[in-house]
């Protein structure tokens, strides 16, 4: 992403036009958005630490934290889409790769909460504090 991030716009409405109906910025981070998402759609959420995208930088510059800062920082543009996993080959095939990769990063599971993975069906992990909340709610 780098230090002049782009709002996904075009991405955005690319995922409207391809059927998605639920999408929404991280504008909290992932933790906060994965956990808003599966909770707005009756669920869990599982996430997968070692396909959750980062800047090579960021994990040079910060090797023991890049993950929380990866997933629980708010300081980003990109999108978070809930697919229903029989529609996601055709999401992936309708694509302009003009426009940023889609990257699966975990999924929707029955249950409540959000749960991060060191990878799929692997070990879980401590999930990090959210170092931002934009629009939370009081507890």
């Amino acid at each position: 992403m780098g230090a002049h991030p782009v709002a996904r716009l075009s991405e955005g409405a690319a995922l409207a036009q391809l059927g998605v109906a639920c999408c929404g910025d991280l504008s909290d981070g992932l933790l906060v958005d994965a956990h808003r998402t599966a909770e707005a759609s009756g669920c869990a959420a599982e996430l997968w630490l070692d396909l959750v995208p980062a800047d090579p930088g960021l994990r040079d510059a910060f090797p023991d934290d890049w993950a929380e800062l990866a997933l629980a920082g708010g300081e980003d543009f990109e999108l978070l889409a809930a697919v229903p996993e029989g529609h996601l080959a055709a999401v992936r095939q309708g694509w302009d790769q003009a426009l940023a990769p889609l990257t699966v990063v975990g999924r929707l599971i029955v249950g409540q909460g959000l749960r991060l993975l060191d990878h799929e069906g692997g070990a879980e992990i401590e999930l990090p504090q959210p170092s931002s909340r934009h629009f939370s709610r009081p507890r």
